[in-house]
């Protein structure tokens, strides 16, 4: 019986063979920002942001991504996996106001566009945590009716669909919420 382990596409949590979840918490990165007033933290938020994947920057963004494992053995019709895991990792990148000051109209301005801000990403999380579930289902009954040397090229293959369903999701959930800014994340 062969391990194999395989970075999977950008979505995240801890699912062990068969039944067990446990949803890790999310990794969370930061980028400074500083500044005195509203225009110089948006400056900063448009220059520092973290990119997408075509280089466009945003105040904040979440990357999911799914890990597996397994173990497989020969059956009479084929092959068939007996064992199967899928983890999440997920890391959240938001702004970190450096020189801030809580107590100050600005500041509470700030927190309230924060929280926004982390309940949106929040749902991309979420719908990681959808991925997981699906990849996971898909992986506790996967078999093949070829040779084992073919079925992790199968399940890649299976599993694609639900990756690119869950990529429409995203790509869905931030057009809904004009990235955040229709659930309050927005900034002045």
């Amino acid at each position: 019986m062969l391990v194999k382990v395989f970075p999977a596409f950008l979505f995240s949590c801890f699912i062990l063979w068969p039944t067990l979840a446990i949803s890790s918490a999310p990794n969370f990165s930061f980028y400074e920002i500083s500044g005195k007033d509203a225009r110089e933290l948006r400056r900063q938020l448009d220059e520092k942001g973290p990119p997408d994947e075509t280089g466009k920057r945003f105040d904040a963004r979440t990357k999911n991504k799914i890990e597996y494992t397994y173990r497989y053995r020969s059956t009479s019709g084929g092959c068939k996996f007996v064992e199967f895991s899928a983890t999440l990792v997920t890391t959240i990148i938001m702004p970190r106001w450096i020189d801030g000051d809580s107590t100050s109209s600005l500041g509470k301005k700030w927190l309230n566009y924060y929280q926004s801000l982390y309940a949106h990403e929040s749902g991309h999380r979420d719908l990681g945590l959808g991925l997981l579930k699906e990849i996971n289902e898909l992986g506790r009954n996967f078999e093949s009716s070829n040779e084992c040397d073919a079925i992790a090229g199968e399940f890649r293959l299976a599993s694609g669909s639900v990756f690119e369903k869950y990529d429409r999701l995203n790509r869905q959930y931030d057009l809904e919420t004009d990235h955040g800014a229709r659930q309050g994340a927005r900034f002045p």
